[in-house]
């Protein structure tokens, strides 16, 4: 089985994909939901392995399935490998005459052909119910990873679909148009980049938070920006939903 990890969105983009050695080429990319988990669902790893135990013993397939997932901590997993011969996201089970017909053009009558050509990731959510406005943070990351794919591999933004143009599904969601995401792909490919520096002053130093804009909001890693500020990090109390800030030469209560 292959080892999987989770990734900050920039060194899924400028480590893990340059590595990668696709196969067959990658002439498209495929946007997933989860739908089950829901953003809300979500434990981490854990979420992760329990996708990819459905996948072995519950649909026969060899590993799971896509090629990365997109999750609502911001972090992106790899996945298949595009070395491999084959990946599990998008059969193409629709009849031929209900299939786009830009997707035919390319594929028929390989109903593998995005299993072997298209990149697919997954969003960690149910796009039938959770709003898009604004971009929920695991969407933000699909957005993004495919806008590095599309880059990288010189496709135009109309080389995206979704997954319910060739299965009866609505998956990713009914929320999501091929409009929108082409459109929000197309940002990000123009703008590649939003990550930002945190520096601490006085000194200019420098502070790895992971800090990235996402939909005009700042937003870092909380444990090392608190710690480089001379505080500490108390998270016992996560699970109601409340993490503590304190000095760390504050007494404890």
């Amino acid at each position: 089985m292959i080892e999987i990890r989770a990734y900050t969105v920039s060194d899924f983009i400028e480590r893990y994909l340059p590595a990668q050695q696709p196969r067959y080429g990658i002439k498209a990319t495929v946007l997933h939901h989860t739908y089950r988990p829901r953003a809300k669902d979500y434990t981490g790893p854990i979420s992760i392995d329990a996708i990819r135990r459905y996948h072995i013993h519950n649909c026969g397939w060899r590993d799971i399935g896509a090629n990365a997932y997109a999750a609502p901590d911001g972090k992106v997993y790899n996945a298949r490998p595009l070395s491999w011969n084959n990946y599990a996201h998008a059969h193409i089970s629709k009849s031929w005459s209900h299939v786009p017909a830009d997707v035919r053009e390319l594929a028929y009558p390989d109903r593998n052909w995005l299993n072997h050509h298209g990149f697919g990731i997954e969003t960690i959510g149910d796009f039938d119910e959770q709003a898009i406005d604004p971009i929920p943070p695991a969407l933000e990351v699909s957005l993004r990873v495919l806008a590095a794919v599309h880059t990288r591999y010189k496709l135009a933004p109309e080389r995206l679909f979704l997954h319910r143009d060739v299965a009866y599904k609505s998956c990713p969601g009914n929320r999501i148009s091929r409009e929108w995401a082409r459109r929000e792909v197309s940002k990000r490919m123009e703008h590649p980049d939003p990550t930002i520096r945190i520096v601490l002053l006085p000194g200019s130093q420098p502070v790895a938070c992971n800090a990235a804009i996402e939909n005009g909001v700042t937003r870092c890693d909380l444990r090392p920006l608190a710690e480089s500020l001379g505080c500490e990090v108390i998270a016992d109390d996560i699970a109601a939903g409340t993490v503590y800030v304190r000095r760390a030469d504050t007494p404890a209560s």
